[in-house]
């Protein structure tokens, strides 16, 4: 017969130790479980997108992980994410392989590296786990902001004029007419488009693996008035579809737009669209 005491010691010995990798590990399930489960939220009270959540667990697993994930959260210093920092900076990061990187970070990758260890121990300091946050008062170099570049008019109508079928023009000038960001054009339905009065009600956002969200906040959800010449091309397209007031979204009707194949603007690596008139 087993001895209840000896499988209780057993027991305890394989349970994890409290901190080290493990500690980290469980951080980030718990950041990204929370996250999907919309449990946690931003310092300003909203819901992380599951974008950023997906994002949050690559910088874990490529970065943090393999830098701090041996120390226990209370054990980590500003010494220690000053120096992930600077190895970041110098291209001397450890890989998830255990080996130097050798390639340099910009400064804009290396904040979004520290993005999820500030909310972890925001976390911890909330639930007064932690007093101190090693995230604070680092030594960073400035992101440069990128200057997009805008598109005169001349120069959209060319880039219109060149796309052959009412879909893709369609859904280009939805981009550039309207202003809609990627997400938005993806989840837009046939419904939301009221093209009598002229306008596009834009009432969720996209994620490739949630599908249909809310928008971020509520300023994301707004009526959009087009122009003439946009409003004249949806309504071609609504009639050649036979889709008008249908619930489905306007890019799943169009085949071309949902393969995910190279150089599709709504494939996952593909440059997002800007606002009216920019490009990417």
């Amino acid at each position: 017969m087993a001895d209840p005491a000896a499988g209780e010691g057993r027991a305890r010995r394989a349970a994890p130790r409290p901190g080290g990798a493990a500690d980290a590990r469980r951080g980030r399930r718990r950041v990204h479980r929370r996250g999907t489960e919309r449990r946690i939220f931003t310092i300003t009270g909203e819901v992380y997108k599951p974008s950023a959540v997906r994002s949050y667990d690559r910088a874990l697993k490529l970065r943090v992980l393999p830098a701090l994930g041996h120390l226990k959260l209370g054990k980590i210093a500003r010494k220690d994410v000053q120096a992930l920092v600077n190895a970041m900076y110098a291209g001397t990061w450890k890989a998830p392989d255990g080996k130097p990187s050798k390639k340099p970070l910009g400064s804009s990758t290396v904040a979004n590296t520290l993005d999820p260890l500030r909310v972890i121990f925001r976390q911890a300091i909330e639930a007064d786990t932690l007093s101190v946050n090693p995230t604070h008062a680092l030594r960073l170099r400035k992101t440069k902001k990128r200057i997009p570049r805008i598109a005169e008019p001349e120069h959209m109508r060319a880039l219109l004029a060149a796309l052959p079928e009412i879909e893709d023009r369609a859904l280009w000038m939805v981009a550039f007419h309207a202003g809609l960001r990627r997400g938005e054009i993806k989840a837009l339905r046939w419904i939301d488009l009221d093209l009598e009065a002229g306008e596009i009600h834009v009432e969720r956002g996209w994620d490739d693996e949630e599908d249909a969200l809310d928008p971020k906040s509520e300023a994301g959800r707004r009526i959009v008035p087009i122009t003439a010449e946009l409003r004249d091309t949806l309504l071609k397209l609504e009639i050649r579809t036979g889709r008008r007031g249908d619930v489905r979204p306007v890019c799943r009707s169009l085949r071309r737009w949902t393969r995910h194949q190279a150089g599709d603007p709504f494939a996952p690596a593909a440059p997002r669209a800007y606002p009216a008139g920019r490009l990417a």
